[in-house]
């Protein structure tokens, strides 16, 4: 399992932060396991899924230090974070990233093939979604 930034307090981190970016909510960047390599979640709506009939596929990558561990369709990938009183802030524009306190991802895919099509030709597909929050163990901690 990833932990993000699991005991980063070590001199072994090349990270400041356990989270290194989130960038316009469709990336997140953060090193795990005081290992000082990092993983990355990159999602690319510019760069559609073209062996699907579903118009809103586009490809969500999993890189570890720069390099593509796996890849597949979305239909959607978000990131947002949360300060101490439960309010989402852009990560660009926050000056106190430390004030971070958890972290909420969801995907959305949809089927390749559409489940029912319509009269006016608009198509319905498949769709299942997953959310989660994460709550890092080091995140803001007090020592």
């Amino acid at each position: 399992m990833n932990h993000i930034g699991f005991n980063l307090a070590d001199s072994a981190s090349t990270l400041e932060e356990p989270v290194q970016s989130i960038s316009n909510s469709k990336k997140i960047v953060y090193e795990y396991n005081n290992s000082g390599d990092t993983i990355s979640w990159i999602a690319t709506p510019d760069d559609p899924y073209t062996k699907s009939t579903n118009p809103d596929d586009y490809y969500l990558y999993r890189m570890k230090n720069g390099t593509t561990t796996s890849h597949f369709p979305v239909t959607h990938f978000n990131v947002e974070y949360y300060v101490f009183d439960n309010l989402t802030e852009s990560w660009e524009v926050t000056s106190n990233r430390n004030k971070a306190t958890r972290f909420e991802v969801e995907i959305i895919m949809e089927s390749q093939e559409p489940i029912r099509s319509n009269k006016s030709g608009s198509n319905t597909y498949h769709r299942t979604a997953w959310k989660k929050t994460f709550t890092p163990n080091n995140i803001n901690k007090p020592w």
